[in-house]
């Protein structure tokens, strides 16, 4: 391979942000508000067949990642309040 070559991203990646399909539609979701902390955890069990835990790592990995910056500035700016990584 040459450097002119580029691998296309791989699995449900978007071309422009670089995430997932998965992490795009978490992000979407945390943007969301419940009215009591377990409608939230209902809800991610629910969309996402996952505990609150593994949704909160996968958050906390997101929050350090630059394309889930862009793409959900005010999400992952909030995120990282709740966090203390403000």
């Amino acid at each position: 391979m040459n450097d002119s070559q580029v691998t296309p991203p791989q699995g449900g990646e978007n071309q422009s942000t670089g995430l997932s399909s998965a992490d795009r539609a978490i992000l979407d979701f945390a943007a969301r508000r419940f009215s009591s902390p377990g409608a939230h955890a209902a809800a991610v069990r629910d969309e996402f067949g996952m505990s609150v835990t593994r949704y909160w790592q996968r958050i906390t990995r997101l929050l350090d990642d630059e394309e889930a910056l862009a793409y959900a500035p005010q999400t992952v700016y909030r995120l990282r309040r709740i966090a203390g990584r403000a």
